[in-house]
């Protein structure tokens, strides 16, 4: 139960540190909407949110594995409630868990630089 709530958190972190990314990179607000809309359906299709990962092509698997929806799926399938979860799931969960935490730092590190490149200082915004 702990590494399902633990991965729920880490998939959170993900999306907003993805929303944030996003917003910071793309200054319109009616694009950033129709992006937003993109990215979360493609990346929901991609992932095997509507469709058992099992049943994607192993490509379509590949490029799966480069957006955090995969891995929370995947560790989500690998603790399938109700059963006790081995140690082979335990280990995928807790990988999918750091995978997303990873893609959390990159997507904040790229808002980051966009809000820099965009003019946003913390010093100048707190005054």
């Amino acid at each position: 139960m702990r590494l399902l709530l633990a991965n729920s958190l880490a998939f959170t972190v993900s999306s907003l540190c993805m929303s944030f990314a996003l917003a910071a990179l793309i200054s319109n607000r009616q694009v950033q909407s129709a992006v937003a809309n993109v990215v979360a359906l493609s990346s929901s299709f991609l992932s095997g949110v509507f469709v058992p990962q099992g049943l994607l092509s192993p490509s379509v698997q590949r490029l799966a594995s480069l957006l955090p929806a995969h891995w929370y799926i995947r560790a989500v399938d690998a603790l399938e409630p109700g059963l006790a979860p081995g140690a082979l799931a335990l280990d995928y969960s807790r990988e999918g868990i750091l995978i997303q935490l990873a893609f959390s730092a990159a997507f904040l590190s790229l808002a980051l630089l966009g809000a820099r490149k965009r003019g946003f200082s913390p010093s100048r915004s707190a005054s």
